[in-house]
């Protein structure tokens, strides 16, 4: 009998193949034809907004303007006004409350509003609109607000925001952020307007009214094979 003889194995790493993937999915990918009516480049520098880019519901089939056209609304959630963070602010508003949307089933929001100290100052923020179905973990929408939405009425056009007597906004532009924004929202593009009602009671409602167009890959529970039967 021959006898076998034994392989000294060595451990070692082996070296990751080099990639550069893909973060922010254009419309173009997806064959959709674009113009400088509703795409406009954006800072994507580190601290910077990165609001998406106008979708302009002219270019938009029937088919397209039912995907896209988004409405949210939060009844009586709770806000409270902080002390600002930095000296050219006045104020930091937090909202939180359930969100009802045509988009999803059920959600929550968190949205952080900064006031300015200044008549000329700007008012900015950023909210994130999060889908608590259990089929969409990880999907969140994320919006610029304010003066960070740079595209929210038009290329290079913003919503007026609207401050009431205390200095609190009732009409914000949005856009969509294209950093914060996962899940079957990754790569959609957007804009609208938010409107806010105060009470007495320290809660306030809110409505989000505009177009949010989703790239329509990365969200795979919405399909199955027998809507292609």
């Amino acid at each position: 009998m021959e006898r076998r003889t034994r392989r000294s194995l060595v451990p070692g790493v082996n070296g990751l193949e080099d990639r550069s993937l893909q973060t922010v999915i254009s419309p173009v990918a997806f064959g959709r034809s674009t113009t400088a009516a509703d795409v406009v480049s954006n800072d994507t520098s580190v601290g910077s907004p990165s609001p998406s880019a106008f979708l302009d519901p002219a270019t938009l089939t029937p088919r397209g303007l039912a995907q896209a056209k988004f409405s949210a609304v939060i009844v009586g959630g709770p806000f409270k006004v902080r002390s600002a963070v930095f000296n050219s602010q006045l104020a930091d508003l937090t909202f939180i409350g359930r969100v009802s949307s045509n988009q999803f089933l059920h959600g929550t929001l968190v949205m952080h509003v900064e006031t300015p100290n200044s008549p000329t100052g700007i008012t900015a923020g950023g909210a994130s609109l999060r889908d608590r179905s259990v089929a969409a973990t990880g999907t969140s929408l994320g919006i610029d607000l304010g003066g960070n939405a740079t595209n929210s009425a038009g290329p290079n056009q913003q919503v007026p925001t609207i401050l009431d007597a205390k200095g609190r906004p009732i009409q914000l532009g949005f856009n969509v952020d294209t950093n914060t924004s996962g899940g079957s929202y990754a790569g959609s593009i957007g804009q609208g307007v938010i409107t806010i009602a105060y009470r007495n009671n320290g809660t306030a409602s809110l409505r989000f009214t505009g177009y949010v167009l989703r790239n329509g890959v990365t969200d795979i529970t919405s399909y199955t094979l027998s809507k292609f039967s």
